[in-house]
């Protein structure tokens, strides 16, 4: 589908973003390894059409200044801080997300980081706490920060996939595991939260 193609469905609808507030949203895998169909959101900024663009940083440098000028509104995942254990986990370190991050931040277009919660992996004190450092220091963040906490929705997708799921008996996080969490980056002056309606305080996560 060409990105004429696609601007042309998202023209038919309109009226239920106007309606909303609402927009389009660029997803994926990772929308910034298609940059030029991305950058398309030009198309929308010229109808007042509302852009987002949900990514992990992980492109090129040129693919995000390609992108920024046309989205409104950025959602930015950060998982580790420390590019050894990055690199362990996702099979590359993360040098150019973090320069990506501050890029973005310092452009002053709005964007929430976002924060995976994943027991034994993501949600060490410490690595926290170098995130949190790192995002109070980006300029233009505006202190907002959102922690998703982890859940096993995927592990049934795994299993109909006949596939191994790599977090097996990995409990969901309890909202006082989140609490703690989120006050590492509140102590820090940022906004963080992690659910609009948590559970109450030792129940898990579904």
């Amino acid at each position: 589908m060409t990105a004429d193609e696609a601007f042309d469905i998202v023209c038919r609808d309109a009226m239920f973003y106007d309606s909303s507030g609402g927009g389009v949203t660029v997803s994926g895998g990772e929308p910034l390894l298609q940059p030029s169909f991305a950058a398309s959101f030009r198309m929308c900024r010229e109808a007042g059409i509302h852009t987002c663009l949900e990514t992990s940083g992980c492109a090129p440098e040129a693919a995000v200044r390609q992108v920024l000028p046309w989205t409104d509104y950025w959602l930015y995942d950060l998982k580790l801080y420390d590019p050894v254990r990055h690199s362990d986990y996702t099979g590359r370190d993360n040098e150019t997300i973090l320069a990506n991050a501050a890029i973005v931040a310092a452009s002053g277009t709005d964007v929430l980081f976002r924060v995976p919660i994943i027991p034994s992996i993501t949600d060490e004190p410490q690595n926290l706490e170098d995130l949190a450092d790192f995002l109070r220091r980006l300029t233009g963040i505006n202190g907002r920060v959102e922690l998703m906490p982890y859940h096993r929705l995927a592990e049934g997708k795994y299993r109909s996939l006949d596939r191994t799921y790599p977090l097996p008996g990995v409990a969901p996080l309890t909202a006082t595991d989140l609490m703690g969490a989120q006050k590492l980056f509140v102590d820090r002056g940022l906004q963080a939260p992690y659910r609009t309606d948590p559970p109450r305080s030792e129940e898990a996560w579904p």
